[in-house]
């Protein structure tokens, strides 16, 4: 069972994956929206309330993460204690290594968050 960070701002992104790399489940927050879908594509978690826009900010990444990924799994039977808090920690290596990435001025991305929002970095 993996989460893949599939973008890491404008929208950050995730793909929750089986262990045979099946996507059986997808998170997305873009202008301030957060919806998980299950494999299906059904949306089975959203929120709207969030100071997030492009990318989480603060707790609120675990606080709409945790129990979006916590439906997923119970939605395939494979609701297991602190797995949902597993996943996202594997991932948290990755998100910062891309977003520091992101940062580097020696790249040819654009570096102004809110133009990088509207272009998608990735």
């Amino acid at each position: 069972m993996e989460l893949v960070l599939t973008s890491s701002a404008c929208p950050e992104q995730y793909s929750l994956r089986d262990d045979n790399g099946a996507e059986i489940g997808f998170f997305r927050l873009r202008h301030g929206h957060f919806r998980a879908e299950d494999g299906s594509g059904r949306t089975i978690y959203e929120a709207s309330d969030l100071i997030s826009d492009g990318v989480f900010e603060g707790s609120e990444r675990e606080e709409r993460m945790l129990p979006a990924i916590d439906l997923v799994l119970a939605a395939h039977g494979l609701r297991r204690h602190d797995l949902a808090a597993e996943l996202l920690a594997a991932t948290r290596s990755a998100l910062a290594r891309q977003l520091d990435d992101w940062d580097d001025p020696s790249d040819d991305r654009p570096h102004d968050f809110d133009d990088a929002c509207e272009e998608g970095i990735q």
